[in-house]
């Protein structure tokens, strides 16, 4: 009896020691004492940030910023490392400048329109920091698109940088109804702040270089006050149903969201993560936030290449990658072989479930608790929940019940338009694609890629022999163009297809 008495005690202790070792790998008693340890509201998670964790480094950049602080005014170690102290007092500092130079008014709209960097962030925080509503926009958003969208926002505020506002004076828009410009990127040589690097700047508003404002006397400005139905952000919609609408958020909502990300996202300090993303999406910016309150070290990248992000994950061991989903359906394509992957334990991505059929080949790399794998999606509303998901490499469900998908690369030759190429998925006898150099945020019906029609432009799904199989109709670009892809192996889900 005294036997079996010590053999479940040991058992229990084991057990028990193993659940104490899961929970503290996932980072719950970090996460559990913010959320009940006074968490602050969303705008002052950089001060509070800067206040726990100091100089240890929390961001890492793989390209550099190409604007500076001059130096001394923030505490930097490395060029491309960011501490929380050194975020927020760049935060401090931007905010400070711009309330001397263009007076934003409480709830006035700074628009951030610029290439996609870490500095969106920043610039958005420090609009926020001073009572303004940060309005990050989407670089790639066409220049006749973006002056109705500034005239819909009435926005006063425009933070950009050279290649943007070239594009935007080349193309002549009019910046109707503001009143300042500032340029990140520009030198600090120009006569009261103006940028000289290009030929013409746009009348009307005044154009000022960020970097002559930060090195004039400037003051770090002080965090305002903001109430729970303060709006902070406007984002705006994709554009897929129509010209981009606003959507306005509240410090409330974006709070919430906060606690929801820190609650459902099994994530601990320990974990080294990898952000490859769009920096004027939500989303984004709800993830950093989140790693400022956790204190987890990420690294971040402005641009995707899949042999980079691979590269990296394996030299690194970092454990989470989050990107979107097209940057799914280019890392499948690659060998996956070449790569030590071991270490990772959420593949992260955000957007429709369609995509999961590119997130399987990399389920199934990196373990967690005997080889099992983590994969969770960012929240895919504007309310922010995490929903996470446990899943073995023997059982991957399919996206869609009832219904098939599949996915791969794609070429096409044409002799009018010359090779392009892409990544496409189908779900049911639905095909959606995306080309290289689209919006990572955005995915093409197939008739905006290739002309072809929506129903006969699908590459054929591999046979049960392993080859291609056949298109079931007749493609109006047959005779001028040659579909080669590298195919993903077809997976079909309980029940019969049906069509989307």
């Amino acid at each position: 009896m005294q036997l079996v008495l010590i053999v479940v005690g040991v058992l229990l202790a084991l057990v028990l020691g193993w659940m104490a070792y899961c929970f503290v790998k996932l980072g719950f008693p970090e996460r559990l004492g913010l959320l009940f340890g006074g968490l602050a509201s969303i705008d002052k998670i950089v001060d509070q940030s800067a206040a726990r964790y100091g100089d240890t480094t929390l961001i890492e950049l793989e390209t550099p910023l190409k604007w500076k602080v001059p130096a001394g005014k923030v505490r930097a170690a490395q060029e491309q490392e960011w501490s929380a102290v050194r975020v927020q007092q760049t935060v401090a500092l931007i905010a400070g400048a711009l309330k001397k130079f263009a007076k934003p008014q409480m709830g006035d709209r700074v628009i951030i329109y610029k290439e996609n960097a870490f500095d969106l962030f920043l610039f958005a925080s420090a609009t926020i920091r001073i009572g303004g509503i940060a309005t990050p926009v989407n670089g790639k958003l066409a220049s006749e698109s973006f002056g109705q969208y500034v005239t819909y926002l009435g926005a006063k505020v425009i933070i950009t940088d050279l290649a943007t506002l070239g594009r935007l004076v080349k193309d002549g828009v009019k910046l109707q109804g503001v009143e300042f410009v500032i340029v990140s990127d520009a030198g600090t040589d120009g006569q009261d702040g103006i940028p000289t690097e290009l030929a013409q700047l746009p009348a009307g508003p005044r154009v000022l270089s960020l970097q002559w404002m930060l090195a004039q006397p400037v003051e770090p400005a002080q965090a305002v006050e903001r109430g729970l139905d303060d709006p902070l952000y406007i984002v705006h919609t994709s554009g897929t149903t129509g010209f981009p609408k606003g959507v306005i958020l509240l410090a409330r909502g974006l709070t919430q969201s906060l606690k929801a990300t820190l609650m459902f996202n099994l994530v601990g300090r320990k974990d080294l993560a990898y952000f490859c993303v769009p920096f004027n999406h939500q989303v984004t910016n709800l993830y950093i936030f989140t790693t400022l309150a956790l204190g987890t070290r990420v690294i971040m990248s402005s641009e995707f290449k899949a042999e980079r992000v691979l590269e990296t994950l394996s030299r690194r061991r970092a454990s989470i990658y989050f990107g979107f989903p097209i940057t799914y359906a280019q890392l499948v394509v690659e060998d996956l072989t070449k790569y030590d992957l071991n270490a990772m334990r959420i593949w992260g991505t955000t957007a429709d479930a369609s995509h999961e059929v590119h997130q399987r080949p990399l389920i199934q790399k990196g373990s967690f608790c005997s080889n099992w794998a983590s994969r969770c999606r960012a929240p895919c509303s504007w309310t922010g929940w995490a929903r996470a998901r446990w899943a073995s490499p023997r059982c991957c469900a399919s996206p869609g019940r009832g219904r098939s998908s599949s996915g791969g690369a794609w070429v096409v030759r044409s002799p009018s338009s010359g090779p392009r190429s892409g990544w496409w998925t189908r779900t049911g006898s639905r095909c959606r694609m995306a080309s290289r150099g689209a919006s990572p945020s955005r995915g093409l019906a197939c008739s905006a890629v290739t002309g072809m029609p929506t129903t006969s432009c699908c590459p054929p799904l591999r046979t049960a022999g392993g080859s291609p199989g056949t298109s079931s109709s007749a493609s109006p670009m047959e005779s001028s163009s040659i579909w080669t892809a590298r195919w993903m192996s077809s997976a079909t889900s309980r029940g019969s297809a049906t069509p989307s």
